[in-house]
């Protein structure tokens, strides 16, 4: 974006959307306080954890139909947090 905060033409054609959770103070999954992660529903998930050094992208060709499907990402980070220890 331009330093006077106009949007360039050619941005107007398209829209990119972030959006990610952020850890609290009592972090959950072995999480450290400030991680931040998206769970996508098509099959990729990422994971930062400053405070561990931790970065993790995992990509599936499987679209999530309910939260079983999202097992086996859990559990590639839960078995990363337990690396670390």
């Amino acid at each position: 974006m331009p330093a006077d905060g106009s949007i360039r033409p050619e941005a107007r054609k398209r829209a990119q959307v972030f959006s990610a959770a952020v850890a609290g103070v009592s972090a959950s999954e072995g999480r450290s306080a400030g991680a931040f992660w998206w769970d996508g529903g098509f099959g990729s998930s990422w994971l930062v954890d400053p405070a561990r050094d931790l970065t993790m992208i995992v990509l599936t060709q499987r679209l999530f139909r309910t939260a079983l499907d999202y097992q086996a990402h859990s559990d590639l980070q839960a078995a990363a947090y337990a690396a670390l220890a």
